[in-house]
């Protein structure tokens, strides 16, 4: 069985813990250097034993160019976009930073099983250089959209969507990044819907006599399952650890917009809505 990951965009670190804990070889890329330093150390073992290997550059469609980055005060904001990485006034400094593609690593390490992308807008750049090579991973996942504090152009709503579709991708899963858990929901967060409602049940009846039934949220379920914590900023499980069902392209549109319509009636931030997009063939 293929054992490499790709972690583009590994931010602290949140993934790359669970694909080592998993007895994956990690392929961990991000745009900041700091952040890559700290992985080094982070995981140290992980890299000495060739288990972890750490790269610093920015994913985009062109190889060994030369971007200008914005790095945000909030670290998980940074991006080869100044707006999204400004949001809130939170732009930090801007530097240039060394660009590779996604065509490029797989020709250097290898197709990997699952690829896992998080570049906060870069995405859809991510995933153009795979057009030109017939050998993709099995399985991989994009942010649906991330939108500076502007309003996000219609036409980039269901771009990541409808090039995963291009690339040969046939089946879809999506999943809230808030709380991890799949949209629409699979028996497990059914499962923890029931058990919120029969915790309220018996806390009403236990207080007054001052008992509480603790609620657990479906981040910490779905953590006992496999046995690892997912941090809040983690990607989860991915590939056939997934719940639910694998949709096809015309169900995950339209899961993808009427969640997107619902969230946006009770939320006016343009930047507060987003799921990931989990394919495979």
């Amino acid at each position: 069985m293929n054992r490499l990951v790709f972690d583009i965009g590994f931010h602290k670190g949140e993934d790359a813990a669970f694909y080592l804990k998993k007895g994956y070889k990690v392929i961990a890329v991000d745009a900041d250097p700091e952040l890559a330093d700290l992985l080094q150390v982070e995981f140290n073992d992980a890299v000495k034993q060739g288990k972890l290997v750490v790269q610093n550059f920015a994913i985009t469609d062109k190889d060994q160019d030369q971007i200008v980055f914005s790095f945000s005060q909030k670290k998980e904001w940074s991006s080869a976009s100044k707006e999204i990485a400004d949001r809130e006034g939170m732009l930090g400094y801007q530097k240039s930073i060394q660009t590779k593609t996604l065509r490029f690593l797989i020709a250097e390490f290898g197709n990997p099983y699952y690829c896992k992308i998080d570049i906060e807008g870069n995405d859809f750049l991510a995933l153009k250089s795979l057009s030109s090579i017939a050998e993709r991973p099995q399985y991989i996942s994009v942010e649906s959209e991330c939108a500076g504090e502007g309003k996000l152009d219609d036409s980039k709503i269901l771009q990541n969507l409808n090039l995963l579709k291009e690339l040969g991708y046939t089946k879809f899963k999506l999943v809230d990044q808030s709380t991890l858990e799949i949209v629409p929901m699979s028996e497990l967060t059914i499962l923890s819907r029931l058990k919120s409602v029969v915790s309220k049940c018996l806390n009403y009846i236990l207080n007054p006599i001052g008992l509480q039934v603790k609620k657990m949220p479906f981040r910490e379920i779905l953590s006992k399952k496999h046995g690892h914590r997912f941090r809040m900023g983690s990607s989860g499980p991915f590939g056939p650890m997934l719940d639910g069902i694998w949709l096809d392209y015309q169900r995950a549109l339209e899961e993808l917009l009427k969640s997107r319509e619902a969230h946006f009636k009770n939320n006016k931030i343009n930047y507060s809505f987003w799921l990931d997009i989990h394919a495979t063939n």
